[in-house]
């Protein structure tokens, strides 16, 4: 999945509209809307600094709109196993309704934040209702 694919996923479960999303970021109202398509479309790329207000716009975790670094594969590692353990848990409470559609894609957005070590732990963000 594209970074443009994950911006437009974020801020429709966030249901914002793409001149929404622009024009909370600073651009001008007549164009908002195009630069989010561009971004959406991959025509455009944001820059680091952009891409990290969007996630703040859009209350995810700027991770969850980039491709994990392997420049510290024993930290990728663990935090693959920690996912990994959690995401089986969290797909079970889904499938048996103790979660929400939203609260899981929460939860995904925002991990590792979310995470609570399945329920050993609290969570540093809050994602279920």
């Amino acid at each position: 999945m594209t970074i443009g694919e994950k911006i437009k996923n974020a801020r429709n479960l966030r249901g914002l509209t793409q001149r929404e999303l622009g024009m909370k970021l600073g651009f001008d109202e007549k164009s908002a809307d195009v630069r989010i398509a561009q971004y959406e479309s991959g025509t455009r790329t944001p820059k680091s600094e952009l891409l990290s207000e969007i996630a703040s716009i859009l209350d995810v975790n700027i991770n969850s709109l980039i491709n994990p670094s392997l420049e510290n594969a024993e930290t990728f590692i663990h935090l693959l196993n920690e996912f990994l353990s959690e995401w089986q848990l969290r797909r079970k409470e889904l499938s048996d309704e103790i979660i929400t559609e939203e609260e899981y894609a929460e939860w995904m957005l925002n991990f590792p934040a979310t995470s609570d070590d399945c329920g050993k732990t609290e969570p540093v963000k809050k994602w279920r209702k």
